[in-house]
């Protein structure tokens, strides 16, 4: 068995998690990534235009959709940031 089998990480949890919730997409519209990222989608709109946030993709009608591991990957960096800057601030 391998190690990660036993201890799943944490990267691992929230993908997981989060293809349940969406019955297994990899891709999410930008509504469900509101969701997941507890944020509002013209909050979206504005960290797209201004280059921050999670990778996005855009298909050729114009829609965006997010991968899942990019979403997981925000939220991961967000929250070592945040425990970080916490740190810093007392």
């Amino acid at each position: 068995m391998k190690k990660n089998e036993k201890n799943p990480s944490n990267r691992e949890i929230l993908t997981d998690s989060i293809k349940r919730q969406f019955n297994g997409a990899l891709l999410l519209k930008k509504s469900q990534a509101s969701t997941i990222l507890n944020r509002s989608i013209p909050s979206l709109d504005r960290d797209r235009a201004n280059f921050k946030g999670p990778e996005f993709k855009k298909d050729k009608a114009g829609n965006i959709y997010y991968p899942v591991h990019s979403l997981v990957e925000w939220l991961l960096d967000t929250e070592v940031t945040m425990t970080s800057n916490r740190f810093n601030n007392e």
